[in-house]
């Protein structure tokens, strides 16, 4: 770690003091803060993980002392020149795990920690959103820690990295200015307050300064054109074969061009006012110091004025034309004059005295309002600039994986390249069209900033500071809503920052996605291995291997071994252990078909090689077993483990479908004391239901036609690559994997026999499918901040709006289907009718008993009326409730419409991975990819 990074705390990034943020040091020789130690009440280094590592209370006040040296070795004048506005590069002299000297930048961590990328030309480049310090604290490393805790990584020299010094120059000026804002700080408490007024004055002004310093090294249109352009993404934008990207981001650039030039000139005419009050301030001091030319607190306030104002003079934004600054100046009266008119109508009064008032209750809404929206924007920009980066990675990882892909598919060597300049495409246009979501984000943000500057200069028009007289006047308190009081002049004077001047925000940082790929296979070897079926497989391929025939003598049942001088260029790594038997470090898929000798053949044909025997070797069990998972998962990854993963969710689906197929409440029918309006109701969301069923098994039949339509496509493709097969053992797999479409197209065959779909129908169906299609297009194309040329038929524009239609699906369907609430509704329904079931009975009872009876039985007449009443009170609320069911059952139903439509859309208009078209398996495998992402996360 750098000498200067290394007296800021590792958990909050404050600097270490004497007071509530002693540095502590750890048994690992890293440091943490008292303040956060405390917080975390744990004893674990968070920077190297060792344990117990702030056991002990051990403070490191050599820390302190290295702040102290740095900060206060020179004037706030001397320091501001030499580090802030001038910075000098910054020597990382210290390794991240260690404090020996850094001599390398690990790529595998930059990579693992999503801080950049590599390039396919082996170059490495950042990301725009990446920070100075993360890159101290996981990648800058020394020899050492190379060869132990970074083993098996790549590295590469320091002067190799792309932008690494501008990077790390920006940090070492952005450090600088933290260090120097401490400085300010610090001669704040020393300081007397015999010229408090005007001594806090110079310090808002020095931290305005140190703001445009910054600012103006790396807050200007360059960086701009670099996010939209996505130069900091290492991404070629300048396609010859795809000008329309190029042009479409230089549109949006345009936009937030002419944007951000209004925050340039609205930043000067600010920067205008603050050069005239500073002036003002800088000549009242001077006519002060010349009358007391002896007092030496008041030189240095002169001194320390004439020096403020001597550099705001070198500033420069944007230069301003006199005709620009009365424009301005007449937009902000003219906004004055409209939040004021609003003021006035919501506490209308007819004195005129009260205009300032007004104006000034006015600004204050208008600052609070102001500032907030630039504090959402500015969440907003930074979460949709963070789902870029995920989504820009991510796709980075699909296209370096896409060919291994393409290969396990069957496409033929020639056509690799296609496939991949396709894919290629497909990431430029996509990456192209979701930065436009981050442009449109940035714009906003800029257009927050344009508000919260014309508050600003509202503020500094019509309250101008009043220059004291004398060190009592003008010093009213106002009380601000954190309960913090400063006075009147400077409240008048506030800047663009939202935060109180007493009690400053701390921002808040977020971790690096971690990569779990490897923890979640080996948890599916092991479920795996629970399973018998799989164990038996993998004890059979175990007794194979230990009673084999010999691969040179083919003598049978003996005791084989494998020669490891032989194996060596099929890739299997071994090491023997210290109770003399091995273990396979590392093996190809296929190990149990390696070639195995007998004793007789060691003798005779490998006298001078490494032999081992089979079963000495420790981890064989594991090694097997891992060879039987990688060849399931690879059957997964075939077409047929694809439509066979299909079928399974069109079964689970046909199930839930069957749980509303319930019989009709017939028993209502014959009632003639509910209201007709009731029958209606319940018997139409009854038909409703059944209705949405019907169509909902029918849209998933369909989707079932477009697989068979598919796999009888495939097929014959199947046999001309084995007749075109460059062996035996491809011709081999690839005879296995048609024999899965066949066997997968039969069962589908069956599953459509169920239901036959009339032609009219299918029909209906496909209209239905263009139409929302179209609907999708449109509506997203409305959306997008910049359209990007394409020919007319192009389908990326319905490839984005498919995407976004299944975000707005998932978020639908996410949550399963109640199955406790929709039991609970139909036992109670059930309850209630065997109740009625049972008064139906006793008024049967009651009828007989009367016809038995000669003359007439009054007592039972009117207890069958009684019964009958109770009997129609039930009836309504059976009714009701099975209404309110219905209306549960209806929602979930559409919803689900909805979800079967997303996957005929995709279906028509991008098929699974088709053979013909490398462009459509380029958006299909792009699809699947996203579809994963989302379900993961």
């Amino acid at each position: 770690m750098s000498v200067i990074l290394s007296i800021f705390c590792l958990s909050c990034r404050r600097p270490y003091d004497e007071t509530s943020r002693r540095p502590r040091l750890g048994s690992c020789l890293h440091s943490i803060c008292e303040e956060c130690q405390n917080q975390r009440n744990d004893t674990t280094c968070q920077a190297c993980g060792k344990e117990n590592a702030f056991a002990e209370k051990i403070q490191n006040y050599s820390l302190v002392g290295m702040f102290e040296s740095i900060v206060q070795s020179m004037s706030t004048e001397q320091y501001f020149e030499n580090h802030v506005t001038k910075p000098q590069k910054v020597i990382f002299d210290k390794c991240s795990n260690c404090t020996k000297e850094a001599e390398r930048f690990c790529v595998t961590c930059a990579v693992t920690c999503r801080l950049g990328k590599k390039n396919p030309n082996g170059g490495f480049a950042f990301l725009d959103v990446t920070r100075g310090y993360q890159l101290i604290d996981k990648c800058l490393i020394c020899t050492h820690c190379a060869l132990d805790i970074h083993e098996g990584h790549e590295f590469k020299k320091l002067s190799e990295i792309e932008m690494m010094t501008e990077k790390m120059e920006k940090t070492n000026s952005l450090i600088h200015g933290v260090l120097w804002e401490n400085k300010l700080k610090d001669e704040e408490k020393k300081n007397g307050r015999r010229f408090g007024l005007l001594t806090d004055q110079l310090y808002v002004y020095q931290r305005s300064l140190l703001s445009h310093a910054v600012i103006q090294q790396y807050g200007n249109m360059n960086n701009i054109e670099k996010q939209i352009m996505l130069t900091n993404c290492a991404v070629n934008i300048h396609n010859p074969n795809l000008p329309e990207i190029s042009e479409a981001k230089q549109k949006a650039f345009q936009l937030a061009k002419s944007v951000y030039e209004k925050t340039l000139k609205l930043k000067e005419r600010r920067l205008i006012f603050e050069k005239e009050e500073i002036d003002l301030y800088r000549k009242f001091v001077h006519n002060m110091h010349e009358n007391s030319t002896d007092d030496k607190e008041l030189k240095n306030l002169n001194d320390g004025y004439t020096w403020i104002a001597e550099k705001f003079e070198e500033i420069s934004i944007s230069r301003l034309e006199e005709e620009e600054i009365k424009r301005i100046d007449e937009e902000t009266d003219e906004k004055m004059a409209r939040l004021v008119a609003i003021c006035r109508e919501n506490e209308p009064t007819d004195e005129e005295n009260l205009e300032k008032f007004y104006k000034w209750r006015a600004l204050k809404k208008e600052k609070n309002e102001s500032e907030q929206e630039l504090e959402l924007s500015h969440r907003k920009l930074s979460d949709e600039t963070r789902k870029f980066r995920n989504i820009f990675l991510d796709r980075h990882e699909t296209l370096k994986e896409i060919e291994k892909e393409f290969v396990s598919f069957g496409y033929p060597g020639e056509l690799l390249p296609i496939a991949m300049s396709e894919a290629s495409k497909l990431f430029l246009l996509e990456i192209t069209d979701r930065s436009f979501v981050v442009d449109k984000a940035l714009i906003a943000y800029i257009e927050g900033l344009n508000r919260c500057f014309q508050s600003i200069l509202m503020f500094r028009k019509h309250f101008p500071p009043s220059i004291p007289r004398n060190e009592d006047e003008e010093r009213s308190p106002v009380k601000g809503e954190c309960s913090h009081s400063i006075c009147s002049l400077c409240y008048s004077m506030l800047t663009e920052s939202s935060v109180c001047p007493v009690c400053n925000k701390v921002g808040s940082f977020s971790e690096p996605p971690v990569n779990k790929a490897i923890l979640e296979n080996a948890n599916c070897l092991k479920k795996k291995m629970r399973e018998e079926n799989f164990s038996r497989i993998v004890e059979n391929k175990r007794e194979n291997l230990l009673r084999n025939s010999c691969s040179e003598c083919t003598e049978e049942n003996v005791r084989l071994r494998i020669c490891l001088n032989c194996i060596e260029a099929s890739g299997i790594l071994m090491k023997k252990l210290e109770d003399r038997n091995w273990i396979v470090q590392y093996f190809p898929e296929d190990f149990t078909n390696i070639p195995s000798i007998c004793s007789t053949c060691v003798f005779s044909k490998h006298e001078k090689h490494i032999t081992v025997n089979f079963q000495q070797i420790g981890n064989l069990i594991e090694v097997i077993a891992y060879e039987c998972y990688l060849k399931s998962s690879r059957r997964d990854n075939t077409k047929a483990g694809l439509y066979e993963r299909r079928l399974r969710k069109y079964e689970s689906l046909i199930t839930f479908y069957k749980l509303f197929t319930t019989d009709e409440m017939n028993i209502f029918e014959e009632l003639e004391d509910i209201p007709e309006e009731m029958k209606d109701c319940s018997r139409e969301s009854g038909l409703e239901v059944q209705e949405l069923v019907e169509k909902g098994v029918k849209q998933k039949h369909r989707e079932l036609r477009f697989y068979q339509e598919a796999i009888a496509s495939d097929i014959p493709k199947y046999e001309e690559m084995i007749e075109e097969a460059e062996n035996e053992t491809c011709s081999e797999d690839l005879k296995e994997e048609l024999s899965q479409l066949v066997e997968i197209s039969e069962k589908i065959q069956m599953k459509m026999n169920e239901i036959q779909l009339e032609e009219t129908e299918i029909e209906e169906m496909d209209e239905e499918i263009v139409s929302r299609m179209k609907q999708l297009e449109e509506s997203y194309k409305k959306g997008v901040l910049v359209l990007i040329k394409q020919s007319e038929d192009s389908t990326f524009y319905k490839y984005q709006a498919l995407l976004e239609e299944f975000q707005k699906t998932e978020e639908f369907i996410k949550c399963e289907f109640e199955l406790e609430e929709y039991n609970e509704k139909r036992k109670i329904i059930s309850m209630k009718r065997d109740k009625f079931e049972q008064i139906q009975m006793k008024i049967d009872d009651l009828r007989k008993q009367k016809e038995q009876v000669v003359r007439e039985n009054d007592a039972a007449e009117n207890q069958i009326f009684q019964w009958k009443k109770c009997q129609a009170f039930l009836q309504m609320e059976l009714l009701e409730d099975q209404f309110q069911v219905n209306q549960l059952i209806i929602t979930r139903l559409k919803q689900y419409e909805r979800a079967n439509y997303f996957e005929l859309m995709r279906l028509k208009f991008f098929p699974l991975l088709p053979f013909e078209d490398l462009e459509e398996a380029a958006y299909d495998r792009f699809i699947s990819d996203f579809i994963y992402t989302f379900h993961s996360k």
